[in-house]
Order: C-alpha cells, then sequence, then structure tokens
C-alpha cells in the first residue's frame, strides 16, 4: 500500500521541472520496467500489482505492493500499469572548450576591430 502523502510526492513527477529537480523519470509498464531492470540504469523505487511481484520475486527489495486504484493515481496512461518505477536520470559529461569559446565572445564583443567607433 501506498501513503496518501507518497502518492502526492509520486504525482510531482509528473511535471518535467520536478523531474529535473530530482534527477529522476517514471516509466510505466512492465515490458520497460523489465529493460530498465536489465541495463545500467539506477532505479529507485518500483510500485507493482500483487501479480506482477509474483512473476519477478527476484527483485523483492526495490518493490513496493501497489492497489489498482494507487497505480492509477499515479500513472499518466489510461489503462493502469501492472508496473511503475522511478528511475535516476544518467549525468550527461558534455564538456565544452571553455577557453576557446571565452576567447571568440571576447574577440566579438570588441566592435572597433572591425571599423565601428562606439
Amino acid at each position: 500500500m501506498i501513503s496518501k502523502n507518497k502518492i502526492k510526492q509520486l504525482q510531482q513527477f509528473h511535471q518535467k521541472k520536478q523531474r529535473d529537480a530530482h534527477s529522476v523519470f517514471f516509466i510505466e509498464g512492465a515490458k520497460l520496467v523489465e529493460e530498465a531492470l536489465q541495463s545500467d540504469f539506477i532505479i529507485r523505487e518500483i510500485y507493482a500489482t500483487e501479480s506482477w511481484i509474483k512473476k519477478n520475486s527476484h527483485i523483492q527489495s526495490l518493490i513496493t505492493q501497489a492497489a489498482d486504484e494507487e497505480l492509477k493515481k499515479i500513472s499518466l496512461l489510461k489503462t493502469v500499469p501492472e508496473v511503475w518505477a522511478l528511475v535516476e536520470q544518467k549525468k550527461n559529461n558534455f564538456s565544452t572548450p571553455s577557453n576557446r569559446l571565452d576567447s571568440c565572445v571576447r574577440q566579438h564583443s570588441r566592435p572597433w576591430q572591425y571599423g565601428f567607433n562606439p
């Protein structure tokens, strides 16, 4: 069972701003959750029906049992999914050569170099 307070916390992740602030995303449905379990993503929480838990008893530590009504409240799908999971976003390691970028900006911020007199 999921408490009302926890349902409200999970519903906040329907907003992109909240997902980005907490560095998470959610997935719904058995196939997506099973793929996430086999990948290198870190799964924070799983909420599932009793039938899904029985099929996947090897991951008991992550799973919280939820009723269909509770899953309906946290889901964005029209049909109630068997399982819903909260997954950590991977960190982006994009690096920009800041020294080169800074020098380009400095060059173009000097209009007198191009014959313009302020």
